[in-house]
């Protein structure tokens, strides 16, 4: 748990302590509990202000206690049965803390939402045929989530909003067998993948910051619309 927390602090620092308007996680583990703590930390420290990122956390269709509980009104999750996802990291029937994450969703005035295997799948070939990033499903789970929030009018293009892709696509064999090719697809528009900053969260905390699509409407760390 402690160590989830630096992600909090890394992108704060680098947005020059302050806090992004939104952050999308796919959650399978307790990553988004480890971020809000962080922001109470410096928020004590002096560090930054109490305004809070809405926290949106991303599953699965096909394993999704979180959203699921979320769109009952549960404080807590129940064991999801007969998961199946292609993204690993998100076919987690109960996760850890699942009391702390739903909490944290709602203080933030974010969501729990689930996404199709196809709408990450289909995601991870926007990113690469964007970026050249060879995503892990989780994180293509947080892209098609982005572009949903951007179109029901949840997500503002003005804002500030970190997306993490927590992992690379060759770690999953299903998406090293099944990379489909990038000329199927439609990339997003300019507006949206100016306006949406990639923070990559490598697994061993090697990480690197890419305004997506770094054309019109890119902006530098800590430079805020």
């Amino acid at each position: 748990m402690e160590g989830k927390k630096t992600m909090g602090y890394e992108f704060a620092e680098d947005l020059g302590r302050t806090l992004p308007d939104a952050v999308l996680y796919s959650t399978g583990g307790t990553a988004l509990i480890g971020m809000w703590n962080a922001f109470e930390e410096m928020e004590e420290m002096g560090w930054i202000g109490p305004k809070r990122p809405k926290m949106f956390a991303i599953q699965a269709e096909g394993c999704a206690p979180i959203p699921k509980a979320f769109a009952e009104g549960r404080e807590t999750a129940e064991k999801f049965p007969n998961a199946r996802t292609y993204a690993s990291g998100l076919r987690v029937p109960k996760p850890f803390a699942d009391y702390l994450i739903l909490r944290y969703v709602r203080e933030s005035g974010g969501a729990a939402i689930a996404v199709t295997d196809d709408e990450m799948r289909r995601a991870c070939d926007e990113m690469g045929a964007a970026e050249g990033l060879f995503a892990a499903p989780e994180g293509g789970a947080v892209w098609a989530e982005a572009k949903l929030l951007r179109g029901a009018g949840r997500l503002d293009p003005a804002s500030w909003v970190v997306l993490f892709n927590n992992g690379t696509g060759s770690s999953t064999s299903e998406a090293c067998r099944a990379v489909a090719p990038f000329s199927r697809f439609a990339l997003p528009d300019n507006d949206m993948r100016g306006q949406i900053a990639v923070f990559l969260m490598k697994t061993f905390g090697l990480q690197e910051e890419t305004p997506f699509g770094g054309g019109k409407g890119s902006r530098a760390p800590g430079e805020r619309v």
